[in-house]
């Protein structure tokens, strides 16, 4: 058995599965969780799995040492030479020669009566580089790869806070609501709507159990503040809409009224026959 070599595989492989802890919590987590309930779930099981690892990990090279140091001593045995023990936690922390056998590594390179010694790096700073790299893989993929919704870069993050931090117009109603051209905003509206509303209007408007919002026909009207108070507060009664105000912000429904406009003249898969009456934008 190479333990040298086997040491080096555990503490590679402790690594990437505390790398990959923070990406395996969150996957058991399940998509039925809201995000700040999945948060922390991913962070529960990532500090009991790492403190988990942690300690299978010392108790891992606390075994592989001791046997490196039995046959470190019967080769020293069979050599006639004397065994410098060191403690278990300082070889694996270093893994350097004692000092006492340092002319066994001494190299023949000679700068000014300097000479050179050919000892490990220690195996923590390893770890630390190989944990690092996964760390560095696994940040990629998250934010430049799959760019998962919940994993924004900070721009992006930035500009949703910002479009939170606006929603804070308690007096906004259908009587001076304004449509929103802000891009910002109406891809916040449209991120709204795709939670909200695609179970019965479809994710590219053209209707199901709700009417078409592509079409120009209209049951409440197709002005903003028509659609602003429809959301607010529900449809036609019996139709299944419920009434959105004690879900949804002002602002929120603003967002998502500006969205829903947007939507006019575009095509739908299976647009559902129009409904109501036409409304002429002016």
């Amino acid at each position: 058995m190479n333990t040298k070599a086997f040491k080096y595989k555990a503490v590679a492989a402790m690594a990437l599965l505390m790398g990959m802890m923070p990406e395996l919590a969150f996957a058991q987590s399940g998509g039925g969780l809201d995000e700040a309930t999945a948060l922390k779930i991913m962070l529960g099981l990532t500090t009991a799995i790492s403190l988990g690892v942690l300690l299978v990990a010392i108790f891992t090279l606390k075994v592989v040492n001791t046997v490196m140091q039995q046959e470190a001593e019967k080769k020293a045995e069979a050599e006639g030479k004397e065994l410098v023990r060191q403690s278990w936690w300082w070889g694996i922390a270093n893994e350097a020669v004692p000092i006492e056998q340092e002319e066994e590594i001494l190299l023949d390179h000679n700068y000014d009566g300097i000479q050179e010694l050919d000892n490990h790096l220690p195996p923590w700073w390893k770890a630390l580089f190989a944990a690092t790299v996964v760390f560095g893989v696994i940040y990629v993929g998250v934010y430049h790869v799959f760019k998962f919704e919940w994993a924004p870069l900070s721009a992006k993050a930035y500009e949703v806070e910002m479009a939170q931090a606006a929603l804070n117009a308690p007096e906004l109603d259908e009587t001076n609501v304004t449509l929103l051209t802000d891009g910002v905003a109406i891809e916040y509206g449209e991120a709204l709507f795709a939670k909200k509303c695609v179970t019965c209007h479809a994710a590219d408007g053209g209707g199901g159990l709700g009417p078409n919002l592509t079409d120009e026909y209209w049951i409440h009207g197709g002005d903003i503040k028509d659609i602003f108070k429809v959301i607010k507060d529900g449809g036609r009664p019996g139709k299944g809409m419920i009434p959105w105000k004690k879900q949804l912000s002002p602002k929120e429904i603003q967002s998502v009224a500006s969205f829903i406009l947007t939507l006019q003249g575009t095509s739908p898969q299976k647009p559902k026959p129009a409904e109501g009456e036409k409304y002429v934008r002016q």
